[in-house]
């Protein structure tokens, strides 16, 4: 496990997100060292100590974010894994293969609908600075090279992912922020 210093961009980035969570109203929870310090060891050494410090300092969970593909206008979720949440993907045989090739899945659609394994992922000794890619479960058929099939590019590091990205709207609850209400105008003539 690496003690990898945070780089102030990503420091930036996640206060920034946070920033936007307050403003809208929006629920988000901070992760305690401790919460991580209780999983098993191979759990702890798969999840950089940069990502779990992240997690502790900043309420990104129980949050989602958006991307925006512009070609045809969908996009994709991302709702960071808490640690209840890696030690049930631990138990998964595909996830535990990511980890062997040196994956960490970090973050899923937060759709509990789609029930998929497709993941973010970034490669677990690049850090700070790694790419992050979208995993398709579909696309991966579970060996080392075929990971280059299953894997797509999203961004350079993370902190420009977060910063790129717009809120879920899975991330609302209701009633909605005041940004998501329609208010009835007063007639402006009734002065």
């Amino acid at each position: 496990m690496s003690d990898e210093a945070i780089p102030d961009e990503l420091h930036r980035a996640c206060k920034n997100l946070c920033e936007r969570f307050e403003m809208l109203g929006i629920k988000t929870v901070t992760v305690p060292r401790g919460e991580w310090d209780v999983l098993p060891l191979e759990i702890q050494q798969a999840v950089p100590a940069w990502l779990r410090e992240i997690h502790a300092t900043y309420p990104l969970g129980h949050s989602v974010l958006r991307t925006v593909e512009w070609n045809d206008n969908s996009g994709r979720d991302l709702r960071f894994f808490l640690p209840q949440d890696m030690t049930a993907l631990f138990r998964e045989y595909f996830h535990h293969r990511l980890i062997k090739f040196g994956y960490c899945p970090f973050a899923d659609e937060g759709n509990q609908v789609l029930n998929t394994d497709d993941c973010w992922v970034f490669r677990i000794k690049d850090g700070t600075a790694a790419s992050i890619y979208w995993l398709s479960a579909t696309a991966w058929d579970g060996s080392e090279e075929g990971l280059k099939d299953a894997l797509t590019y999203a961004s350079p590091r993370l902190a420009l992912l977060l910063c790129s990205m717009e809120l879920g709207g899975n991330s609302i609850e209701t009633p909605p922020p005041v940004m998501w209400v329609w208010e009835t105008k007063a007639d402006d003539s009734e002065g």
